[in-house]
């Protein structure tokens, strides 16, 4: 009768589950996002790059991306076959239009199905921040207009400090050696001459303030561009040369 009784046990232990086996089946997957944001700086879109570890899991893994009316993704939704364990996965965050600088959200629904059992789903948001710059052409344009604004208020107010309008300074010869001809012209055209070379100096100082292949922060937008140059435009020659020393 004992013996039955242990004969019968023995043939319905394969049918008892393994908790260690059901615990192993049912570990959860996870995903983590890593947006690339600068590279918004120079391009449409930016890197989002999608970690998927789903060791143990099985099945089709889905992750849908909810709607901004900003910035969207591509490709929307990404599917992954289970299975690889852990995989990385590439997509694009793309602009839509211009938007204003700030941060920036958007949701993520990861989907597993599994082969065998009920899915899971995993909410997360990926939330970044925003910088929107100018191109480069419109910084230098920019730049450059304020320059003649303010170097045109540099001219007026040292007018206005004086009791006459000033007159180009140049040193004068002893008298006994004739002027040369580069002296002759900037003494009969000395404010256009002064301006082309402040220009000069102007733009080169724009280029040099590029800070990794785009406008500085200071001058992201068309009113900050305008301002820097029309800071530049109250600087004389020497100042604008020192902009140049480290």
């Amino acid at each position: 009768m004992m013996s039955s009784g242990i004969l019968a046990f023995l043939l319905l232990l394969p049918a008892i589950p393994n908790p260690y086996e059901t615990t192993q089946a049912q570990t959860p997957p996870t995903v983590t996002y890593d947006l690339r944001s600068s590279d918004f700086d120079s391009a449409q879109s930016a890197q989002l790059l999608v970690t998927i570890d789903e060791s143990g899991f099985g099945g089709v893994t889905a992750i849908a991306f909810g709607p901004n009316p900003s910035f969207n993704v591509s490709p929307d939704p990404l599917s992954v076959k289970s299975g690889a364990g852990k995989t990385i996965n590439s997509v694009c965050v793309n602009r839509i239009g211009d938007p204003p600088s700030g941060q920036y959200k958007i949701l993520a629904r990861a989907a597993f199905t599994p082969n065998t059992g009920s899915s899971i789903e995993i909410d997360q948001i990926i939330a970044f921040d925003y910088v929107r710059r100018i191109s480069i052409s419109r910084y230098l344009v920019l730049g450059l207009a304020g320059f003649l604004i303010g170097y045109a208020l540099r001219l007026v107010t040292g007018v206005l400090g004086k009791i006459t309008p000033p007159a180009p300074v140049i040193a004068e010869s002893d008298g006994q050696q004739s002027e040369s001809p580069i002296t002759a012209f900037v003494k009969a055209h000395y404010y256009w001459v002064d301006l082309c070379v402040s220009a000069t100096l102007t733009f080169l100082v724009l280029l040099y303030l590029l800070k990794d292949g785009h406008p500085p922060d200071q001058a992201n937008t068309w009113y900050g561009a305008l301002l820097v140059g029309t800071g530049l435009g109250f600087l004389t020659n020497n100042d604008l040369l020192n902009k140049f020393k480290p």
